[in-house]
């Protein structure tokens, strides 16, 4: 495999480069998987894997959310069940006419189908149980990283609004939730009531991580202590009752991290 280095962010750029980038939202996203790009290239420097696997996981970074773009821009929203899935749509962007090829030349066609299946599946709750090429290391490595990055970007202060405005009916954490959250596994949208459970949802995330280095990054980084302090700094939060479960549910968290 002959990797033209640079060649897939220098397309990138291109493809981004569409969209309005004084929008917040797309802002957010553009940082977001610049982010998610230094991530997966620590986890895969991490995990010892060859240079090649490495550019592959840099790559991932930078494209795994590549349907967010056009999501947002047809439907003016990142929420999937109301538009579409982007993990899917990502994949679709990237096998259409082959762009994949033009981005990341030089790769074998199992490789490109292990790359749209790592994009395809990297937002769904878990791996399918039989992937056509197994359950790759790259869509474990996505996977965690874009995790990571998450607490941040949600959590940074020219957006948090956004994801932590919380009326008084949603800061309850229902009991379904909290189960599931205990359970140590990534919880299901389908059992979300409110927004402090969405909240919640996305503590649950580093449940699912694929590699211990993934906990060691996240605790190092900070990013989880900064995604919980937005949640209990919500004006609704700190008016009702239930802080002393997040801050449980953090606590909880924190310890399955470091012995895991």
């Amino acid at each position: 495999m002959n990797i033209q280095k640079a060649k897939y962010e220098e397309e990138f750029e291109k493809y981004a480069s569409r969209y309005d980038s004084s929008n917040p939202n797309i802002a957010l996203k553009i940082k977001h998987m610049y982010e998610v790009e230094k991530i997966a290239y620590e986890i895969a420097l991490r995990l010892n894997l060859g240079k090649e696997d490495r550019e592959k996981a840099k790559f991932l970074g930078l494209y795994h959310d590549i349907g967010r773009f056009e999501q947002l821009s047809r439907f003016n929203t990142y929420d999937d069940s109301i538009s579409i899935d982007h993990g899917d749509f990502g994949a679709e962007i990237l096998l259409e006419g082959e762009y994949i090829k033009e981005v990341m030349p030089g790769l074998t066609d199992e490789e490109y189908d292990i790359l749209i299946m790592a994009v395809k599946y990297h937002n769904k709750l878990k791996l399918p149980d039989a992937l056509p090429n197994g359950n790759h290391y790259l869509c474990r490595i996505i996977r965690d990283a874009d995790k990571i990055d998450i607490y941040r970007s949600m959590s940074e202060e020219s957006v948090s609004d956004i994801f932590f405005d919380l009326t008084e009916e949603d800061c309850i954490i229902s009991d379904e939730v909290e189960k599931a959250f205990y359970e140590c596994q990534p919880i299901s949208r389908k059992i979300v009531k409110t927004k402090a459970d969405e909240l919640v949802l996305t503590i649950a995330f580093s449940f699912d991580f694929n590699y211990h280095v993934s906990n060691d990054i996240l605790l190092r980084k900070g990013y989880l202590k900064q995604f919980v302090s937005a949640f209990l700094n919500c004006k609704m939060v700190k008016k009702s009752n239930i802080s002393s479960k997040i801050l449980t549910l953090y606590d909880y968290l924190n310890e399955h991290l470091r012995n895991n």
